[in-house]
């Protein structure tokens, strides 16, 4: 009796979740469990986000939830480190950030004029990430870069 041993692909369960402004995306549900957010969410109703029961965010922006999925798809295989900021001694925010997407993706986040977009992507409760958007915050508020 010959078996085929294929290499199977895993399947991995999808998240569709819709936004304020009606952009909708599919994530794999795995990714987002570093946020609080959407961690809570998942332990209250297991089949919420499917394709029957999308997430529904009425009061998040697209843009916003851009922001998160690309940090959480990033991290969900890679190491998150960062520095655990008392005390300011440099004055370039990139000594702060060890690996190039951290320096590209918080420069973005500095450069954008959205005044609400640290606090808006707090509120996802990634703890890594507020503390980078502390930093960030930090430079903002002094004016520094």
């Amino acid at each position: 009796m010959y078996r085929n041993y294929q290499k199977k692909e895993k399947k991995y369960y999808k998240i569709f979740i819709m936004t304020k402004d009606n952009y909708y995306f599919i994530v794999e549900k795995r990714k987002l469990y570093k946020s609080l957010f959407f961690s809570n969410i998942f332990n209250s109703d297991k089949t919420s986000g499917n394709i029957r029961n999308p997430l529904f965010l009425k009061s998040i922006h697209s843009k916003y939830l851009k922001y998160i999925i690309e940090y959480l798809e990033y991290y969900f295989t890679n190491n998150d480190t960062y520095f655990d900021f008392k005390k300011i001694n440099y004055y370039d925010i990139n000594k702060y950030f060890t690996n190039d997407f951290d320096k590209k993706f918080f420069d973005n986040i500095i450069n954008s004029n959205d005044k609400n977009l640290i606090n808006n992507l707090k509120y996802f409760g990634i703890e890594k990430l507020n503390s980078k958007l502390n930093i960030c915050e930090f430079f903002l508020n002094n004016k520094i870069n």
